[in-house]
C-alpha cells in the first residue's frame, strides 16, 4: 500500500503539532516496511529546508510540490495536495494535521490535536472559529478515519 503524508506541519515552531509530525514519520518509516511512503513538501514555508531528510528509508520516496503563488495551506491542502497523491498512486493520505482534502480518490485519514475551542470558546478569534467551524462541518464528514491523540478527543 502507499501512504501519502503531507507534511506542511512538519516545522517544530509549531509546538506540540511539529513534533508530533516528525516523531510520528520517523516512527513510521523505522517501524513499518510492508508500506511505501509518499512524503509530501509544501512548496513553501519552513518543511521544504527539510526536504531530503529521510532518503535513508529505501521504502519512502519525498516528493516538494511547485512552489505556490498562493502561499495558504488550505489551497495546498485542496487544490495541490490531491493532484500530487493522485500522481504518485497514493492508497491512503494519512495528515498528521487537522486537514484532508475534499475530493481524491484515495482513502482519508486525519489527526484531530485538539477542541478546546468548544471548552475556552471566549480566548480564540473569529477567524480561528472559521476554521474549525470548516474542519467540523467540511472535513471531517470527508475523512475515512479520524485519529483523536487522547482519550478525553474521544469523549
Amino acid at each position: 500500500m502507499r501512504i501519502g503524508i503531507p507534511l506542511q506541519s512538519l516545522d517544530a515552531t509549531w509546538g506540540g503539532i511539529g513534533i508530533y509530525t516528525e516523531e510520528i514519520v520517523r516512527a513510521l518509516l523505522r517501524v513499518d516496511r510492508a508500506n511505501e511512503y509518499v512524503l509530501i513538501y509544501p512548496g513553501f514555508g519552513a518543511p521544504r529546508k527539510r526536504f531530503g531528510q529521510y532518503r535513508r528509508f529505501k521504502h519512502a520516496v519525498e516528493v516538494e510540490t511547485a512552489f505556490s503563488r498562493v502561499p495558504s495551506g488550505l489551497y495546498w491542502d485542496q487544490a495541490i495536495l490531491p493532484r500530487v497523491a493522485r500522481q504518485h498512486g497514493v492508497d491512503v493520505l494519512f495528515n498528521p494535521f487537522l486537514s484532508v482534502p475534499i475530493r481524491g480518490g484515495f482513502r482519508k485519514v486525519l489527526v484531530l490535536h485538539n477542541i478546546e475551542y468548544h471548552t475556552v470558546p471566549q480566548v480564540y478569534h473569529w477567524r480561528l472559529y472559521a476554521r474549525w467551524f470548516f474542519l467540523e462541518r467540511v472535513l471531517l464528514p470527508r475523512a475515512d478515519r479520524v485519529i483523536a491523540i487522547s482519550r478525553a478527543m474521544t469523549e
